[in-house]
């Protein structure tokens, strides 16, 4: 639902289902401004994904989705801006907001 709700908001998007796909795809494709991940996937947790994925892409910006309830993303005791979150389920508003104001601090 996600990768169709960007695509319908003109972002071009890629998917991978695990987050070892994600790390081959972002290492082996042109740079992204935007990884958008559940907080909890099958093989990583978001958090170390991201992680990673920082490794390979410093600038990337990040929004987690999740479920659970909201709680603040912090970098070594501080806001981290190019990281989100976004609680589900969200409209098509939702995502565009927390996508454009995320993209606004990278």
């Amino acid at each position: 639902q996600a990768v169709a709700l960007l695509a319908a908001l003109g972002y071009e998007t890629s998917d991978a289902e695990t987050a070892e796909a994600a790390l081959d795809l972002i290492a082996a494709a042109p740079p992204f401004d935007l990884m958008l991940s559940d907080v909890v996937l099958p093989d990583m947790k978001g958090p170390a994904l991201a992680e990673q994925v920082r490794r390979i892409a410093p600038d990337i910006a990040v929004v987690y989705m999740t479920g659970y309830a909201a709680g603040a993303f912090e970098h070594h005791g501080e806001e981290d801006k190019s990281t989100r979150l976004i609680n589900k389920p969200f409209t098509k508003a939702e995502l565009a907001r927390v996508i454009h104001d995320t993209l606004r601090f990278k």
